[in-house]
Parts: C-alpha cells; sequence; structure tokens
C-alpha cells in the first residue's frame, strides 16, 4: 500500500457528507410513507456509516466538530436495535417451525413487537446535524484550513491514527474463539464502515473489505441462531406443553447454532492473517 492515499481525503469528507445527509432524507422520507420491510435495516446501516465516518474525522475542522452527529446517530441505532433483533427472531422462527405454529410462536415471542417506530423527524435530525457540519467545514477552508496542504497532512496523519486503532482491536481478537466471537464480530464492524468511507481513495481495500462482509454475515448468522436457539430451549423447559412441540425444535436450532458458530470461526480464522497484514501497512502515526 502507497505510503499516501491517492486522492484528496479532504476532498472525501467533502463529499461524504452530503451524500450521507442525503441518504438519510431518502429513508426519512420512506419512514413518512409508512416506511417498509426494509426500512430498518437500511436505516441502521446508514446511521452506522454515519457513524464511522464521524469517528474518523470528528475534530475537523474544530474541537467537537463531528461528535454531535456520531451521538445522534448511534442513539437512533441503537433504539432501533430491539426491533431489528426481534423481526430477525421471529422470521428464523418462522422459517424453522412452520408459520402455522402459532402458539409456539407466541410463547417464544410474546405480544407484539416492541413499540419502536422509526419516526421522520429523527432521521431529519441526524441529516440535519450532517449539514450542520458540513457547513463548518466549508466556512473553514477560508481560515483555519489555509492552506489546504497543510490541512490535507495533519488530516490524513489522524485519520491513519485512528484506522490504525480500529484494525489492532480487530487483530487481537482474531482468529475468534466461542468467547471471543461477539467482540471480533463489532470490532470487524467498525473495521469495515471505516474502510468503506475510505474506499474511494484507496481501492486496495476491496479485498479485506470481501472477508470482512464474509465474516460479519456468518458471525451475525450464528448469533442470531445462538439467541434464538437459547430461547425456545427456555420455552421447552418452562413449559411442558410446549416442550413436546418444541423440544426437536430445540435440539435442531442448537446443532444449527453450533455449525453456524464453526462457520463464523472459520470465517474469522481467514480473515486473522489480511487484518494484520493491513495493520503493518497503515503503520503506527506517532501523533494524532
Amino acid at each position: 500500500m502507497a505510503s499516501r492515499w491517492s486522492g484528496s481525503i479532504l476532498g472525501l469528507l467533502e463529499k461524504a457528507l452530503p451524500a450521507h445527509c442525503e441518504r438519510l432524507r431518502t429513508l426519512a422520507s420512506r419512514a413518512r410513507s409508512a416506511g417498509d420491510d426494509e426500512l430498518v435495516h437500511d436505516l441502521r446501516v446508514a446511521l452506522r456509516r454515519t457513524e464511522a465516518l464521524a469517528r474518523l474525522f470528528r475534530g475537523l475542522p474544530g474541537k467537537g466538530d463531528g461528535e454531535e452527529q456520531r451521538a445522534s446517530a448511534r442513539t437512533l441505532r441503537r433504539r432501533l436495535s430491539l426491533l431489528r433483533s426481534e423481526e430477525v427472531g421471529r422470521a428464523l422462527l418462522a422459517s424453522r417451525a412452520g408459520a402455522t405454529d402459532t402458539r409456539l410462536s407466541a410463547l417464544v415471542f410474546p405480544g407484539d413487537l416492541p413499540a419502536v417506530r422509526v419516526e421522520a423527524d429523527d432521521v431529519e435530525a441526524v441529516a440535519r446535524a450532517l449539514a450542520r457540519w458540513k457547513r463548518r467545514l466549508a466556512a473553514a477552508r477560508g481560515g483555519a484550513f489555509a492552506p489546504r496542504a497543510a490541512a490535507e497532512t495533519a488530516l490524513l496523519r489522524r485519520t491513519r491514527l485512528r484506522l490504525v486503532r480500529l484494525v489492532r482491536k480487530l487483530a487481537e481478537l482474531l482468529p475468534p474463539d466461542r468467547k471471543t466471537l461477539h467482540a471480533a464480530r463489532i470490532a470487524a464492524k467498525r473495521v469495515r464502515y471505516a474502510l468503506e468511507v475510505l474506499e474511494p481513495i484507496e481501492p486496495r481495500f476491496r479485498p479485506v473489505l470481501r472477508l470482512l462482509r464474509s465474516f460479519q454475515d456468518a458471525a451475525g448468522d450464528a448469533h442470531d441462531l445462538v439467541e434464538l436457539a437459547a430461547r425456545v430451549a427456555f420455552v421447552a423447559e418452562a413449559d411442558t406443553e410446549a416442550g413436546l412441540a418444541s423440544g426437536p425444535l430445540a435440539r435442531g436450532l442448537e446443532a444449527d447454532a453450533t455449525r453456524a458458530l464453526l462457520s463464523a470461526r472459520a470465517e474469522g480464522a481467514a480473515l486473522a492473517r489480511p487484518v494484520e497484514r493491513l495493520r503493518k501497512s497503515l503503520g503506527s502515526p506517532e501523533t494524532r
């Protein structure tokens, strides 16, 4: 990897801010139209990308810039996490138990889905925060950011340091075992979204990005199966009548979860060496 990324890192941020803002406003429009089956998923991905952008470039052009954007995106994403997890769990159970087994589904997931909705105004608030950051960045270009070359150098050094920290944390968790798989999955998400931010100026991130996505998918599948297997097993043990219906299902889910965990760990093992190479290629900047 070249000692300097190809293209302007400052220019990347200047393009990314309005693009993220527009994406969030499109999602807000979808929410106003009563939403759709993929809205929660698409919004959580967009919010993760906003967090990654803010995590890499916070403090630019001045102290505190990016912090509001990261916090607002994170808060909204976390509010939607419970809803997304239960949506996935219910769909996974239906695919294995059959949509007609309503009694079992009601026991495993009692009541309606959590009362969490995508409010268009909340999404718009994150978009407005990004727009404010964009205006501050534009205003600074004629002041503190002059000359531009100096800003490029400082931003490059700071961004590399932040990326190195994310990659180093992931490298320490690879290859994952059963206890560290969840932590490795979270660390891999952060590295993935950070690399996606920077990919336009460093195409050589693409091979490791493919591996990160593959590991993330496998680890996510394992997580969903482990969670569902635990819920079904609990019902099988706590309710005698339900146990008759869900006992075989619980055993099947436990076996599926075990296989999924082994697959995720294999993906994590395949990721370990490329991540270590990435860490070394980035170097270790000494100053922020």
